[in-house]
């Protein structure tokens, strides 16, 4: 009965092998156009998030559920503690790891005045 159903509702669309084909066609230019978009968009994702660790010193993580994770080169209890967990400030927090990367990575010469 239910190929029957099928048949009957399949019977109704009239269409020429040519359309069919060229909505096949149409379609996989789609799939392919909305492949392209999806991996564009995941390595310009990546890019950024590489930037961001490279400038920075810290990746940012997607977790399940729209949650982020932070993760520095630096060990950054004291920071933490300071900072987060004393001043309550997470501006002051990036900026110290800003400054505390800036100091570790520069070479600094030091000249002597006679």
């Amino acid at each position: 009965m239910e190929e029957g159903i099928e048949n009957s509702k399949l019977g109704d669309i009239s269409m020429c092998p040519k359309e069919v084909q060229a909505l096949k066609e149409q379609l996989k230019t789609h799939e392919t156009q909305t492949q392209m978009l999806k991996d564009y968009c995941k390595s310009q994702m990546q890019e950024f998030r590489n930037v961001i660790y490279m400038l920075l010193g810290y990746k940012i993580d997607r977790t399940q559920n729209s949650l982020y994770k932070l993760r520095s080169i630096a060990t950054l209890e004291d920071m933490i503690n300071l900072h987060l967990r004393h001043q309550k400030s997470i501006p002051v927090f990036l900026s110290a790891i800003t400054m505390d990367l800036f100091n570790n990575k520069t070479m600094s010469k030091t000249f002597q005045i006679e």
